[in-house]
């Protein structure tokens, strides 16, 4: 209700005191009891009436916790090895066209499709980390679980078994793929996975495809060239001195794409660009036999 007043300007009022609102805050402290007065009865409990406290199991931190400096001590413990690598120039960083990071995109489930592609099976697995189970880590519920294949590009990765690779200025079929290496250290062969820069450029476009398409699922791409490098020589202990790419994944498609990168075959001269003076030759499957490393948050996971 409103009362007008006659004056010069119109002037209201209101006719009504404006109603208090309640305040619990103050009305809580009214009730507050006086300082040192005792507890009341529906205050003390007696320590046999508490229901017993459930505990939480943190052993198997410890447990991760040991065994992460167990292997940081092996790392730190492992003799250097150098291998001298045929590069034409100290750094790869230019090899491959940039951005060298590809994140991971959004696709959907219904987009993987893996029928008729079979889980990789030319050989059997080696496990890296004990306390991985992998037919639990490759089965189809294990859906959240990420990793990735590390394709070697020039260099030793840190782990023994796994085949290390080298760079080629050839075009020869009989250069290229998985080929027995004689290195400057020992009077034996060993299999080196020998890359031409061609050839690098086409497995990255190739694998762009699947990055793109979503056939399995959201793949993530890095390449990682070693930038510091001043001379050929690659040591094969750390696997940051190692030129690489890597193939982020869904942990139970990991076998699937195995298959893929062992089943992939490059044509030397298909990815030379039209100023390229050669035709295209047989096809060569540059990983046909070659032991890949699968890693989880920088740890080995398996040799396949």
């Amino acid at each position: 209700m409103w009362i007008r007043l006659d004056t010069i300007s119109p002037v209201y009022i209101h006719s009504r005191i404006p109603p208090t609102l309640e305040d619990h805050a103050t009305e809580a402290l009214r009730t507050l009891r006086e300082w040192n007065a005792p507890a009341a009865s529906d205050e003390l409990l007696e320590i046999d009436d508490l229901e017993e406290f459930q505990s939480t199991d943190l052993e198997y931190l410890l447990r991760y916790a040991v065994e992460q400096a167990d292997r940081e001590r092996e790392r730190q413990a492992r003799p250097r090895r150098r291998r001298r690598i045929n590069a034409g120039v100290p750094s790869l960083y230019g090899l491959i066209p940039a951005p060298h990071y590809r994140g991971q995109l959004p696709h959907q489930p219904q987009q993987i499709q893996l029928l008729p592609l079979k889980p990789y099976s030319r050989q059997p697995p080696i496990p890296l980390a004990s306390d991985v189970d992998l037919s639990e880590f490759f089965h189809e519920s294990n859906i959240y679980a990420r990793c990735a294949w590390i394709i070697p590009v020039r260099g030793h990765p840190p782990w023994e078994g796994s085949t290390p690779a080298r760079i080629v200025d050839s075009d020869d079929p009989r250069q290229l793929g998985v080929r027995s290496v004689e290195t400057t250290d020992s009077e034996t062969k060993e299999p080196y996975i020998c890359w031409n820069p061609d050839a690098v450029r086409a497995v990255w476009d190739f694998l762009l495809t699947f990055h793109q398409n979503g056939r399995f699922g959201p793949i993530g791409l890095a390449f990682e060239p070693v930038l510091d490098s001043e001379t050929d020589e690659v040591s094969g202990d750390e696997l940051d001195d190692v030129d690489y790419i890597k193939v982020y994944h869904e942990a139970y498609l990991s076998m699937y794409l195995r298959n893929v990168l062992d089943l992939w075959s490059y044509t030397p001269g298909s990815n030379a660009g039209p100023g390229a003076s050669h035709r295209p030759s047989n096809k060569i499957r540059m990983m046909k036999g070659a032991r890949l490393v699968l890693v989880k948050d920088g740890d080995g996971i398996c040799i396949a």
